[in-house]
């Protein structure tokens, strides 16, 4: 079996807008990301968040795009909704 993994995680640039369950963990873990509109205009809000293991590990810092999208109004939603950006 694998040793667990030391881990942090970060959010660069800091949004007020964007929390995460956990900074720092072992694995397995989950960290889930939860996006407020709170005092946010419409509009398209970016951010990156940021994996990094402390531990030899290949492929360390991992970094994920954020893109949050406020709009005033929404016609028609399909769920879920998942952007990749190869």
């Amino acid at each position: 079996s694998t040793p667990p993994l030391t881990w942090t995680v970060s959010v660069s640039p800091t949004v007020s807008w964007l929390t995460l369950s956990a900074l720092s963990g072992t694995t397995p873990s989950v960290v889930t990301a939860t996006a407020s509109v709170s005092g946010l205009g419409v509009g398209q809000y970016t951010t990156e968040i940021t994996f990094e293991s402390a531990d030899a590990l290949s492929g360390s810092p991992q970094t994920i795009p954020v893109v949050f999208a406020v709009a005033d109004e929404i016609h028609q939603v399909f769920l879920p909704f998942v952007a990749r950006d190869d």
